[in-house]
């Protein structure tokens, strides 16, 4: 069964709306992204029923994060595989953004030589006004300020 691009990313936003945590959308992915690779499987299946593992949740940040990208920034994106480099007119030319080696854009930063993680470093560019960035934000405000 194919599904056309804009059907799929009608699919995403509703599946993104419904989570009211990054951390939950990030399980929920997780278990979909197994299902449909339990339902790829040649030959006799055999269902996972085992907690989620750390890869899995780090395939699916990935993922989400990519779509939600691409859904926002797909010229941008595009630029940097084929050019190198983005068009002056970008909104984005000012935060220096590149293709990290998860295939996410990272902004550039003047934290290139601090002893941070890569992470820190080189943040993934996300849009403010998507549900995603809410629900991240939201984690991320509510885990350092001790709310959990």
């Amino acid at each position: 069964m194919a599904i056309g691009a804009k059907h799929g990313e009608d699919l995403l936003a509703r599946l993104w709306s419904r989570y009211s945590s990054w951390h939950r959308l990030l399980r929920g992915v997780s278990w979909i992204r197994r299902f449909l690779h339990w339902r790829q499987m040649e030959g006799p299946r055999q269902v996972d029923k085992s907690r989620l593992r750390v890869s899995e949740l780090q395939a699916s940040r990935a993922a989400v994060l990519g779509c939600v990208q691409r859904e926002y920034y797909e010229p941008e994106i595009k630029d940097l595989k084929e050019r190198g480099a983005l068009r002056k007119t970008s909104p984005l030319i000012s935060l220096e953004p590149h293709l990290g080696e998860d295939g996410l854009l990272h902004a550039e930063g003047r934290l290139e030589k601090a002893p941070l993680m890569t992470d820190s470093k080189y943040p993934v560019l996300l849009p403010r006004d998507h549900h995603v960035t809410e629900l991240i934000v939201r984690e991320t405000h509510e885990n350092k300020a001790g709310l959990r």
